[in-house]
């Protein structure tokens, strides 16, 4: 069974702002967190990753013993 969540928000890409859609999935298995979707820039997603990753630690939030994927996708504004 998977836990699934989604939001609506903006990010800035070379200057320009983005609407997307993130949805956060945690699922049974080993602990591990990725982050996929709107480049295929490896590096870029790790620093991405990171970024997150230490936000969420610095909130005080305990992570999952679990495997946890965020998705970015593009939105359309409503």
């Amino acid at each position: 069974m998977s836990d699934n969540n989604a939001t609506v928000t903006a990010i800035i890409d070379g200057g320009e702002p983005n609407i997307v859609t993130v949805t956060a999935t945690v699922t049974p298995g080993l602990p591990y967190f990725s982050i996929i979707g709107l480049t295929h820039d490896p590096e870029r997603l790790s620093r991405a990753r990171a970024r997150l990753r230490e936000t969420i630690e610095r909130r005080g939030i305990t992570w999952p013993g679990q495997r946890v994927t965020i998705v970015l996708t593009p939105s359309e504004p409503s």
